[in-house]
């Protein structure tokens, strides 16, 4: 058989993939414009941005972490120190009690009133003396004038002398401070001039 009349279907063929052909481009890649250089450079500085709000984002949660855990740390160191502070207190308070408790046994058996009379005296000092440790101090109100901030008026007494009108004649209960704001206000009898003291009104007429 010659050359002329050989079957072209027997010949061999070489298939071309020009994918890998044209470094990895399919030629739909060729056939794409290339984006312009400004783009390029402005989806660089997008994704740096992503990364520094990423990290930015990723320090904030960090801090906030560390936030959280000192507060309540701190919240913990503070409820263990009240707890204490209590705890001593309430120690202190139990001296008194031990006090009370010998002034009742020494009233028991005492033949003095004078000398029970004192040591519950020394008692109601001592109990000053621990709240006074937390600056608790108690206020003087007898011959003050009447003060509606600190005082409570549970009674009236008459006078007739006018010096003495608006002042505290009698104490109920004293008032208590701590610091210098009021603990409990003071329960007493003020003093109100008589209807009959009072001056009688001017009959003048201002020109």
């Amino acid at each position: 058989m010659t050359a002329e009349t050989e079957d072209p279907k027997a010949r061999p063929f070489t298939v071309v993939d020009r994918r890998f052909s044209s470094g990895g481009r399919d030629a739909e890649d060729e056939d794409r414009p290339a984006k312009p250089t400004f783009v390029a450079e402005l989806e660089e500085k997008l994704a740096a941005a992503e990364s520094r709000a990423a990290a930015i984002l990723a320090q904030y949660k960090e801090a906030k972490d560390e936030f959280e855990n000192a507060r309540a740390r701190l919240s913990r160191e503070v409820g263990q120190e009240v707890e204490r502070g209590r705890r001593a207190f309430l120690a202190e308070l139990l001296e008194v009690v031990d006090s009370l408790d010998r002034a009742v046994e020494a009233g028991a058996t005492a033949s003095d009133a004078e000398a029970l009379r004192h040591g519950i005296g020394l008692v109601r000092d001592q109990m000053l003396a621990k709240l006074g440790q937390l600056g608790v101090r108690r206020g003087a109100s007898l011959g003050e004038p009447f003060d509606p901030a600190r005082h409570d008026a549970v009674a009236t007494v008459p006078v007739t002398d006018a010096a003495h009108d608006n002042r505290i004649v009698g104490v109920v209960q004293e008032a208590f401070f701590l610091g210098d704001d009021l603990l409990r206000p003071a329960r007493v009898a003020v003093a109100r001039l008589a209807a009959d003291q009072a001056p009688a009104p001017s009959d003048d007429v201002a020109p």
